[in-house]
């Protein structure tokens, strides 16, 4: 029998070292063996959630997914095994949450109209908590087809409605979602001003899943604040403590993870980590959290899926041009043209490592492109943006 090491089970599973190291040592991996500290993991293992004889672990999923069964955002709560959300989703027995849920599925997947079509019958529900989950869906896949007037408008109801006295009044472990929501919103409006006081408080009450996904908007904020040592710690950390799957915070928590590596030329780590964000994606097709982050990947997505996954990056390159175009609406707001309307998806890739203070040398270098056609590039956005000069370039660029 050929083995394997626990580092490339993880891979394969889609999981976290830890976890194949807990599997393997409560028996869950069959063949798994330990010499001295090491856990050698048979070639050919099988999923313990997608072998033939697993019907103890199976109920041991269904219990882990569905214990916080009263809350929405179920995707990012639940503990299912890549390749398997929409055998999870039928698990669900509550209609709207199952609803949720589906919407939640096509939210990931980049489907950004179905995900609208399900969640406006939801946004003014009466239960609070499936209002806030679905206003959240609504606005972000709005954000995603640049739909940013609705965008705007659904966001400033839900930040007022939490201001009042009536919302101030109830408890605080029942509206601890609301607060997650709200500081998603606030990352996405304010960036880098973003207070997450709030959801600091409210992470004790919210499950396992939805907690990984706030250190995600946590390590997003150090990102946006400049400290990438921080936005990688939490990351990392984050990523170590999770006994889990959780497919939909971990791929997020990769992405960020690459971000920060990328920005501090740590080329050859943020390549290996974005692969690992890459790879998990790919077992649903939930591309969201790349397009939502393509514009500060700095090139990785060009750099690492336009040969491997040459479909999926066509996708997700023009998915990101929509979300980004949204996303500058939003904070420019009385701008009608934006400066994505002006750039190629190359142009905008090179401007951007061009503001991040890349030189043109080590451009060419990272994406593998002749030095005079990065030179060309730069002329071009510097005249179509109507600058002269690299510093004008941060009136146009993300963070």
């Amino acid at each position: 029998m050929e083995f394997i090491s626990v580092q490339q089970a993880a891979a394969n599973f889609g999981v976290t070292v830890r976890t194949v190291q807990k599997w393997a040592k409560e028996g869950k991996i069959k063949g798994a063996m330990r010499v001295g500290k090491v856990w050698l993991i048979p070639q050919n293992a099988v999923h313990p959630y997608e072998s033939n004889d697993a019907e103890d672990n199976y109920e041991e999923w269904l219990y882990n997914t569905n214990k916080f069964e009263h809350l929405p955002f179920r995707l990012m709560c639940a503990d299912f095994a890549p390749g398997r959300c929409l055998d999870y989703i039928e698990t669900i027995d509550n209609t709207k949450i199952k609803s949720i849920s589906e919407a939640e599925y096509h939210f990931f997947k980049g489907n950004s109209e179905r995900c609208i079509e399900i969640v406006e019958n939801y946004i003014s529900d009466s239960d609070d908590t499936i209002a806030f989950c679905s206003g959240l869906l609504y606005g972000v896949a709005n954000l995603n087809i640049c739909n940013y007037r609705v965008v705007r408008i659904t966001f400033d109801d839900m930040k007022k409605y939490i201001l009042t006295k009536e919302f101030a009044e109830r408890d605080a472990k029942k509206e601890s979602i609301a607060f997650f929501a709200s500081s998603i919103i606030d990352i996405l409006l304010h960036g880098a001003k973003a207070d997450l006081t709030k959801l600091r408080e409210a992470m004790q009450y919210l499950p396992d899943g939805i907690r990984l996904f706030s250190t995600y908007i946590m390590a997003l904020l150090s990102y946006y604040n400049g400290d990438y040592s921080r936005t990688i710690g939490i990351a990392d950390t984050a990523i170590s403590l999770c006994t889990h799957i959780h497919l939909v915070p971990v791929i997020y928590l990769h992405v960020i993870a690459a971000i920060g590596l990328i920005n501090m030329k740590k080329i050859e780590e943020a390549k290996a980590r974005f692969r690992i964000a890459v790879d998990l994606a790919a077992a649903e097709g939930f591309w969201a959290p790349i397009i939502q982050h393509h514009g500060i990947l700095l090139g990785l997505p060009e750099v690492c899926m336009r040969e491997a996954y040459s479909a999926e990056f066509r996708y997700v390159a023009l998915g990101a041009h929509d979300f980004l175009k949204g996303w500058y609406h939003i904070n420019h707001v009385g701008e009608e043209k934006s400066m994505v309307d002006e750039l190629s998806t190359t142009e905008f890739v090179i401007a951007m490592l061009f503001h991040k203070g890349w030189s043109m040398k080590e451009i060419s270098f990272y994406l593998e492109m002749s030095l005079r056609m990065v030179k060309q590039h730069i002329s071009t956005v510097y005249l179509k943006l109507g600058i002269t000069k690299r510093e004008e370039l941060k009136n146009y660029m993300p963070v």
